[in-house]
């Protein structure tokens, strides 16, 4: 049985951060599993913020390699982490959200890295559009998941615009306001698609987006939502509770091409295999 292991300054006193006259606290959170190859660069990416009323979450899923010992390395600086199993990224998402106290929450993964002054940037975004409780940037993409060369990157701008078809909003970038996750989190019943459906529940809502024109994250690409095929189940059965015909089409889109395993057959046979899944009960919708 894999025991519970914590720390972060909240463990060693009684001390919890708050927000200040003009400067709200903003909680982040990164959550990892065995992140050893690239978790230093993000956490240094958020202790070394030009903003300093930063809250710093860690979620850990009882990584095996030597993720804890480059998180205890800056346990000064982490204001709580834990590591146990979970369910997946986005009950660890949850789990670090239950925890946080900020006024705002960004979500950086473990492979992804902010710019310095991102979160600067969005509290300032905050008080000048106070109807906002979602901010979302442009993220830069690097070259490929095992570059660090800064200047074979493209900006990604994020859209808010037909998001019902685009999934470029930029999750990444995004910082929520603590009331918005404080009535609703990410649907667990989606492994890899819940921080789009999480968006789309808000826009379909009527939540007020604020967008900066400014890149925000430095973004890996390879992650396993560009290489599953669950991903385009699961943005099937998102879209298909706003509009139909825009699910199927899109779905068409995101099949073009691809293949199942190593076999070189096209989409038809995705569509064959996985035609229960699309077209099944409801009640999985």
């Amino acid at each position: 049985m894999v025991s519970k292991l914590t720390g972060g300054l909240k463990t060693l006193s009684s001390f919890n951060k708050k927000s200040k006259s003009g400067k709200p606290l903003v909680s982040v959170i990164t959550v990892c599993l065995n992140s050893e190859k690239y978790i230093e660069q993000t956490i240094q990416s958020v202790i070394n913020q030009t903003y300093d009323n930063i809250e710093y979450i860690i979620i850990d899923g009882g990584s095996t390699d030597k993720t804890l010992d480059i998180i205890r390395k800056y346990e000064e600086r982490i204001d709580y982490w834990v590591s146990e199993p979970d369910k997946g990224i986005y009950d660890a998402m949850n789990k670090g959200i239950s925890f946080a106290d900020g006024e705002w929450v960004g979500i950086i993964n473990s492979d992804d890295f902010y710019v310095k002054d991102t979160v600067k940037l969005v509290v300032e975004a905050s008080r000048t559009d106070k109807e906002a409780q979602l901010f979302y940037g442009n993220l830069i993409k690097l070259d490929s998941r095992e570059s660090d060369d800064l200047r074979n990157c493209r900006e990604c701008k994020g859209q808010a615009d037909n998001m019902l078809e685009s999934l470029s909003l930029n999750h990444p970038t995004c910082f929520v306001s603590s009331k918005i996750y404080a009535k609703l989190k990410f649907n667990t019943r989606f492994r890899i698609a819940a921080d789009w459906d999480f968006c789309l529940r808000l826009h379909f809502s009527g939540i007020k987006f604020g967008y900066l024109n400014k890149p925000l994250v430095y973004f890996r690409p390879g992650g396993i939502s560009e290489k599953s095929l669950l991903v385009v189940f699961e943005n099937y059965r998102i879209r298909k509770r706003y509009d139909l015909k825009t699910a199927l089409k899109q779905l068409c889109l995101e099949t073009r091409g691809r293949v199942i395993g190593n076999s070189p057959r096209p989409v038809v046979c995705f569509l064959r295999f996985g035609r229960r899944k699309i077209f099944g009960p409801a009640r999985l919708f």
